[in-house]
């Protein structure tokens, strides 16, 4: 890996971007609360959009804060999913927590893939950030190939 930051993006068909919000908030989250962002940047799109964010439960607040511009706070290590248009990511800063947040992100992904209308048309994990140019780690065009890279023993979303 060249950085400490996590990334998994997939991108959906646009004429299912309703179904995908809609799909992920009604997944069971036990461990991420969701927060509708409003005309905030978006990395997805390079652009201000709005979306639905995810956030682990432990940092919810401090994310929330920032924001917000309420509680500005500097949060190193944390793990957040974000549903905007057609597109899915999650994000680990410097490698997340680990459990039960990364089984989670697991369980959805699995789950989402398992919606035959959601078939995901691409996707990638990369690894980077504090310094460090992103980098792809591994790269699909099909959930037959995610669900084999959630299996693989190099797979960062794969538990030790």
């Amino acid at each position: 890996m060249s950085g400490p930051d996590l990334r998994f993006t997939a991108t959906f068909a646009p004429a299912n971007a309703a179904s995908l919000a809609l799909a992920v908030r009604q997944f069971d989250f036990q461990h991420f609360s969701r927060y509708s962002v409003t005309a905030q940047d978006c990395q997805q799109h390079a652009r201000q959009c709005s979306y639905d964010l995810y956030i682990d439960t432990r940092n919810y607040l401090s994310i929330v804060g920032n924001i917000e511009g309420t509680q500005p706070v500097n949060v190193w290590i944390h793990h957040t999913i974000a549903v905007c248009q057609e597109a899915l990511s999650i994000e680990r800063g410097y490698g997340g927590y680990g459990d039960p947040y990364l089984a989670e992100e697991r369980r959805l992904l699995r789950w989402l893939v398992q919606i035959r209308q959601l078939a995901p048309q691409s996707w990638q994990m990369q690894s980077g950030g504090d310094g460090y140019a992103y980098s792809v780690l591994a790269a699909g065009t099909s959930g037959a190939e995610l669900l084999a890279y959630l299996d693989a023993e190099s797979s960062p979303l794969r538990p030790r």
